[in-house]
């Protein structure tokens, strides 16, 4: 009788023990940024000027990112877009999905849209991942210059 009330308590604190330390996986921030082109100028007569950045999945499956368009301050008759791997965005969008393959990487652009106005602009996109908004926002401010 006492070897099985050693052995229930032997095997009550293994199994404490396997569950006090079976915490909740850490989120790790599934996607990187690089190549940042954000502080941009051309003449007030170009159809765009573009700011632009690489975004990588560290992933070895497709992930879902979301991107949005925040902060935009600029010249009366100016606009601006997104585009990305597969396509120019409307300018009047102001937040999308973007998938990207596994373990790819893929460029970003932000077009400013002048409008034969000079001035400068700036603006913000901001990209995470809707599983955990929280812990992977990255902010990439850009600014752009239009020369008369």
């Amino acid at each position: 009788m006492k070897s099985l009330k050693l052995l229930s308590l032997a095997l009550f604190a293994v199994v404490a023990f396997t569950i006090s330390s079976c915490g909740p996986d850490e989120y790790v921030v599934p996607f990187s940024i690089s190549n940042i082109d954000n502080d941009v100028n051309g003449s007030m007569n170009d159809s765009e000027i573009i700011g632009k950045f690489s975004i990588t999945n560290n992933t070895d499956t497709e992930l879902t990112l979301r991107w949005k368009r925040q902060n935009e301050d600029f010249p009366t008759g100016w606009e601006s877009a997104i585009c990305d791997h597969i396509l120019c965005y409307d300018r009047t969008l102001s937040e999308r999905d973007l998938v990207l393959d596994a373990n790819a990487t893929e460029e970003i652009k932000f077009n400013f849209y002048p409008e034969g106005v000079s001035g400068s602009g700036t603006a913000d996109l901001v990209i995470y991942d809707p599983v955990n908004e929280v812990e992977s926002t990255y902010t990439v401010s850009f600014s752009a210059l239009a020369r008369q």
